[in-house]
């Protein structure tokens, strides 16, 4: 039964490890939000909080507008969620996908949670971007970030 059940499974055929979204453990991420404070980029480690609890892709949250803030509903006691792609925009996230709602409601990085708050009471329903920071210049923070660690 056991040699059955492996060969179904493709990723066990597999060379290499199958891929994941999450790629960096906590401390990769928190060292990280560290070095965008010192070099004063609070907008890119304010994303790369988001972008760890939410499970996005760097272009997603970069992306994300007031908008796409989904708030809270304190009579469901419902959390904070985003929505990636929104299709009343004619959005689209990198796999074509649209209305891919994340909910912030992870009991290990209440974190999340408290920036979706703070976000939305300024920006829900806007317009404007959240993070004023282009993906070449988030990108190039992590670069000089990753020279600074050796």
């Amino acid at each position: 039964m056991f040699l059955l059940s492996r060969s179904a499974l493709g990723a066990w055929r597999g060379s290499r490890a199958g891929s994941s979204r999450v790629g960096m453990v906590p401390q990769v991420i928190f060292h990280f939000a560290w070095f965008c404070v010192q070099v004063k980029q609070v907008h890119a480690a304010t994303a790369v909080f988001l972008q760890f609890d939410l499970y996005a892709r760097s272009s997603e949250i970069l992306q994300l507008r007031g908008r796409d803030l989904i708030p809270s509903v304190a009579a469901f006691k419902s959390p904070w969620g985003v929505l990636f792609g929104n299709s009343d925009f004619g959005e689209a996230i990198k796999m074509d996908a649209q209305d891919d709602v994340v909910l912030a409601d992870s009991p290990h990085r209440p974190w999340c949670r408290s920036i979706l708050k703070h976000l939305g009471k300024y920006l829900v329903d806007s317009d404007s971007k959240i993070f004023q920071l282009t993906l070449a210049q988030y990108e190039q923070l992590f670069r000089d970030f990753s020279k600074s660690q050796v």
